[in-house]
């Protein structure tokens, strides 16, 4: 998010108002950089520095859960915690 100033990052919708399904896909996240093999989804956000939307195709669920909320759900911070052990 920082590479483009984003303000923003969301999960886009087709004409209808529908959230667009995500699709499994080998890429790593557009945002993070994970390459773990997985879902991925169509967002975008607004940037700050170019001063228009940004469409991005490959972005994880965790990128656009710690978008929205400031920090990552319950489940993978548990399991970030068992990586010290």
């Amino acid at each position: 998010m920082e590479k483009h100033d984003l303000a923003n990052l969301s999960h886009a919708c087709d004409k209808s108002g529908n959230y667009i399904e995500p699709e499994f896909s080998v890429w790593p996240c557009d945002c993070c950089g994970n390459k773990l093999h997985g879902d991925r989804y169509i967002a975008d956000g607004y940037s700050q520095k170019d001063k228009c939307v940004l469409e991005f195709n490959y972005i994880c669920w965790n990128c656009i859960y710690y978008a929205e909320y400031k920090q990552l759900d319950d489940m993978t911070m548990l399991s970030i915690e068992d990586w010290d052990d």
